[in-house]
């Protein structure tokens, strides 16, 4: 696994994940496997996000959530704790 720093808060991404530059992601977090968070969403604090999942829209993802398998979170949605999101739940 080879990782590099997000330009847009400093949080870790694994090279086969895909997180454009309009993201936001934490120091803390991390984002491995073939994942992919896109426009303005913002990912914060000990979140691990891997899998397939996929974040958009102005998504916030903060605490220690946990987010992987094929889920998809989009639009307004906010996942905060320590939740668990995996398999192929949808939240919007």
């Amino acid at each position: 696994m080879s990782f590099s720093k997000h330009l847009n808060g400093g949080g870790l991404v694994e090279d086969t994940a895909k997180v454009e530059s309009t993201v936001y992601v934490g120091p803390n977090a991390q984002i491995f496997g073939d994942a992919w968070i896109s426009g303005d969403a913002r990912i914060s604090g000990n979140v691990r996000i891997f899998g397939d999942a996929q974040i958009s829209g102005n998504a916030w993802i903060y605490g220690d959530a946990q987010i992987s398998g094929n889920a998809r979170i989009y639009s307004d949605a906010q996942i905060s704790g320590n939740a668990w999101i995996f398999g192929n739940a949808r939240i919007y």
